[in-house]
């Protein structure tokens, strides 16, 4: 009985909430730790609405309800974002010793920290908007605010990392319920409602299991039914591509052990690959150092055995000088090293390639700037586009193009029939968690906009992804190796295609109506 009084007691002091708010942060960051850890977001929203419960219970301020919702997110995104502490500070920075350590440290808490910020807000929207598990409203409000708070906090994170070669959008997804979820069949709603559509969903089908372990069914099985047929025939709409197929292929660098980008001599290589049919589309790592002087010769030799004709892209990128700045220059060769297309990227990492005010003031004041010598670049003055070469509309993006799903919407927006990614990737060798999330997200740019994927990395994986999200052929990470297999094009645009993350808008407009269907009332 002591120990029953006990525990009741520690039930009702702010510790439990505090525990509880980190337990279940750390749940809510579980389908980010591995691909197929994404099947758990059917459940992972459950223990959330029960901290949700307790506070609604305890006779609690407003304030201390939207602090502890901000704990739970921030432990939530101190675990999806974790692969920064996996991640060797002295391939990104020249720090060396303690100044590494606290850079890292510094990072990864400044990055959680932003992103959590979304948190906050769904805390003040739940608190004002007094949403109620009980009321069948609550299928609609819940899932527009998780919708709205994950759209803004790419935003936010986006404004506090401004510097001078910054693209502003909402291009800051991790730990979007979106991305996990599409491991699972439910990324073909994708093509229908978008990333976005997809954590509306997710918020609706974890709802749906609490109403039914409260016995409450005919509304959530209603639900369910139409998500299972929504899903249903987005897949069965966009199945069968339009397009021929072609040959693609890949190359993968393993790990860059020099630690230099474009540091490994792979042209060698090049003369040992050997398809089972002629390429149509080839794909390098980022900075690949192709057709440099003193391989010219072999590298045109090599790779004119492999192309099915002179017009075959080979993608790469790599660093070019203008006026005095450096750019990441998407490049897309002939055989002969006559360039069909050139774009430079302009979505930069933050402190990784652009360096944000935040970082540089104080660094300038301490008079430290001189020391962090990141692989800074220029922004490139336009978006990409796409290109046609051997009969091809292709779209091509350089490394953290990779991250935000709009770049790529816009690309086959804008024609393109297949997608590629050139990645360096070998400061992100021990950071499995990020590679996992990336395979995630790939696969929701793939289904959602119903087009083959094709990556080439070093230190990561390179990859062949079929439109309808099958994993065709996928790298090791270590060692120098090619992968090819045979890719159907498709042209038919889904609807997340035509009208990008519509779900957004529709879930401001029904939060708008809560808020004022409240403000009515009281």
């Amino acid at each position: 009985m002591k120990i029953k009084k006990l525990f009741s007691t520690f039930r009702q002091s702010t510790i439990w909430l505090f525990a509880l708010a980190i337990i279940v942060g750390l749940l809510m960051s579980l389908p980010f730790w591995h691909y197929w850890l994404g099947w758990t977001v059917f459940l992972i929203l459950l223990p959330f609405f029960y901290l949700l419960k307790q506070l609604d219970v305890k006779k609690l301020s407003n304030r201390s309800k939207i602090g502890y919702i901000w704990v739970s997110g921030w432990v939530m995104l101190l675990g999806v974002t974790f692969w920064i502490m996996q991640t060797e500070p002295g391939r990104w920075t020249g720090l060396i010793g303690w100044l590494s350590i606290t850079l890292l440290i510094l990072t990864y808490m400044l990055f959680s920290l932003i992103l959590s910020l979304g948190f906050v807000l769904f805390g003040i929207g739940w608190v004002k908007l007094k949403i109620r598990f009980e009321q069948k409203r609550v299928f609609l409000i819940l899932p527009a605010l998780w919708v709205v708070c994950e759209w803004l906090r790419g935003w936010i994170f986006s404004i506090i990392s401004i510097g001078p070669d910054s693209l502003m959008g909402p291009h800051w997804n991790f730990g979007n319920l979106g991305f996990a979820a599409s491991v699972t069949p439910l990324v073909f709603i994708g093509r229908f409602v978008g990333l976005l559509g997809i954590s509306f969903t997710v918020v609706a089908i974890n709802l749906c299991i609490y109403w039914l372990i409260q016995k409450r069914w005919k509304l959530p099985v209603i639900i369910l039914a139409s998500i299972f047929l929504l899903t249903l025939t987005s897949w069965y709409v966009y199945k069968t591509p339009t397009g021929p197929s072609i040959n693609a292929l890949a190359l993968q660098f393993g790990v860059n052990q020099n630690r230099e980008i474009g540091s490994i001599d792979y042209h060698n290589y090049l003369a040992t690959i050997q398809p089972k049919e002629k390429l149509d589309i080839i794909v390098l790592p980022e900075y690949s150092s192709i057709f440099e002087n003193d391989q010219k010769q072999a590298d045109t030799l090599a790779l004119s055995k492999l192309v099915r004709n002179s017009d075959t892209p080979i993608i790469t990128s790599r660093q070019t000088t203008k006026n005095g700045k450096s750019f990441n220059t998407v490049t897309v060769y002939k055989n002969d090293s006559s360039i069909i297309y050139e774009h430079d990227k302009n979505f930069l990492i933050p402190v990784g390639e652009a360096m944000p005010y935040a970082f540089s003031i104080p660094l300038a004041l301490s008079k430290k700037d001189d020391v962090v010598k990141i692989r800074e670049v220029s922004k490139g003055s336009t978006d990409a586009q796409v290109y046609r070469t051997n009969g091809i509309v292709v779209g091509s993006q350089a490394c953290s193009g990779a991250i935000t799903p709009e770049l790529y919407r816009n690309l086959v927006k804008s024609g393109a029939v297949v997608v590629t990614n050139s990645a360096s990737l070998s400061i992100f060798e021990t950071s499995q968690s990020y590679h996992n999330q990336a395979q995630q997200m790939a696969r929701f740019m793939a289904v959602a906009n119903a087009r083959p994927f094709v990556q080439a990395t070093d230190g990561s994986y390179s990859f062949v992804l079929s439109s309808n999200g099958v994993w065709q052929k996928k790298s090791q990470q270590k060692d120098i190796q090619d992968i090819s297999d045979t890719i159907q094009l498709n042209s038919t645009r889904t609807l997340y295609t035509l009208l990008g993350e519509w779900v957004f808008w529709m879930s401001i407009i029904i939060v708008i109506i809560q808020g004022l269907f409240i403000y009515k009332k009281s």
